[in-house]
């Protein structure tokens, strides 16, 4: 008997069940005996027997199904139908199973996933997950094709999506289709062949300490915990911490003696190695004015005096740099570029790649500090073309 037909959960349980190939375009016709009577039960596409039975599926209804047999003559053929319906009268044949709906199988990935994976990436695949729900979650996983995705991809892009987003959405649904393989729904993948688009990704720009400066004020002035949002705000410039790993830090990432800070030490950055940044002279005030103004035991540098344990510092914190944006006029400054004025004060400051690379987190010795990270200012730049000399 064909182990194709009998296995579970693969989609496709027995002929007929949905799945496209060549030789669905064959039609079906009677076995005949040896008198030219009709077999019962006994059916042939093309060189494949099949038997053709009343299976019960998973929610206990009958349906008319035609499992492939692995019999090559009618002798063996009619025997091994025999032995299939005795399969059948004991309960022991497999229950046919359809690959599920696209809709439907989106929560078992995200479950799965959220169990090897951190919450801020599940995040943002249920968010790219939920759109492909909208548009074919009326297709099974079987009946996904490249023709959906490229359809999908063009409608976005439509809509204003950038081609970074519309890959990510790929690279998404790409992800949720591999767990299917694996679950046994499918044997391959339809993202397979679909190439990403290119695109540049827009440069941040270098802002002034000025600039910075300005939006840590406004941020006092005009929010209610304006002085937490300037401390954050200062910290990820002085030591080129990333915006979620800053929230993580706890008093006992700082080592007063070795005068350096420890990024990381949880396990959770960005490629889950802890780093340390020692400290510059900016780094180590700033440091010391934020535990002078410490008026709890908090074990964090950032907590929210709203929330209890500071679940939602973060939310907090981006709620106080809208006003602060606002009221500053600097309604492009986002936290990532505390990082850029960072990495790009190192570089002007004679600091080599490869440590301003380690204190960012970087293991690539400087390649995308320099390519993407470090931003010279022009008079950066001018005095530098000064010091050029030609023998």
């Amino acid at each position: 008997m064909s182990k194709t037909c009998l296995k579970q959960p693969v989609s496709g349980f027995c002929a007929g069940s949905g799945n496209q190939s060549p030789s669905k375009r064959l039609k079906f016709i009677k076995v005949l005996d040896g008198r030219k009577q009709p077999i019962r039960g006994l059916w042939k596409r093309g060189d494949k027997f099949y038997a053709r039975l009343a299976i019960r599926d998973a929610s206990g209804n009958e349906q008319d199904k035609r499992v492939p047999l692995s019999a090559l003559t009618v002798a063996d053929a009619r025997e091994e139908l025999a032995s299939v319906k005795k399969l059948r009268r004991l309960n022991i044949l497999p229950t046919p199973q359809r690959a599920p709906f696209l809709s439907d199988y989106l929560e078992t990935y995200l479950r799965d996933a959220s169990l090897v994976k951190r919450p801020r990436t599940v995040g943002l695949e249920r968010t790219h997950l939920n759109h492909w729900g909208r548009s074919i979650g009326h297709l099974r996983l079987g009946q996904i094709a490249k023709r959906h995705l490229l359809l999908f991809r063009s409608q976005k892009l439509s809509e204003g999506w950038s081609r970074r987003t519309a890959n990510l959405s790929i690279v998404a649904l790409g992800n949720l289709l591999k767990h299917a393989i694996d679950a046994g729904w499918l044997s391959s993948l339809p993202t397979e062949g679909v190439k990403q688009l290119k695109h540049v990704p827009k440069r941040k720009r270098l802002f002034a300490w000025a600039e910075i400066e300005a939006v840590c004020s406004a941020a006092i002035a005009h929010t209610k915990n304006g002085q937490t949002l300037a401390d954050y705000i200062k910290l990820m410039c002085f030591c080129g911490s990333r915006r979620d790993e800053t929230l993580r830090l706890k008093w006992s990432d700082v080592d007063w003696d070795n005068l350096q800070l420890t990024i990381g030490s949880d396990g959770l950055a960005k490629n889950h190695h802890a780093r340390t940044v020692d400290f510059n002279d900016p780094l180590a005030n700033h440091l010391q004015d934020m535990k002078r103004r410490v008026r709890n035991d908090s074990e964090w540098l950032f907590t929210s005096p709203r929330i209890p344990g500071g679940t939602s510092r973060f939310k907090t914190m981006m709620e106080g740099l809208r006003t602060a944006r606002k009221e500053s006029g600097h309604l492009d400054f986002g936290f990532h570029h505390c990082r850029v004025y960072f990495a790009s004060s190192c570089v002007m400051s004679g600091v080599d790649f490869p440590t301003t690379a380690a204190w960012l987190g970087h293991r690539d010795q400087g390649f995308l500090l320099s390519r993407v990270y470090a931003r010279l200012n022009n008079q950066h730049r001018i005095a530098q073309s000064r010091i050029v000399r030609f023998s």
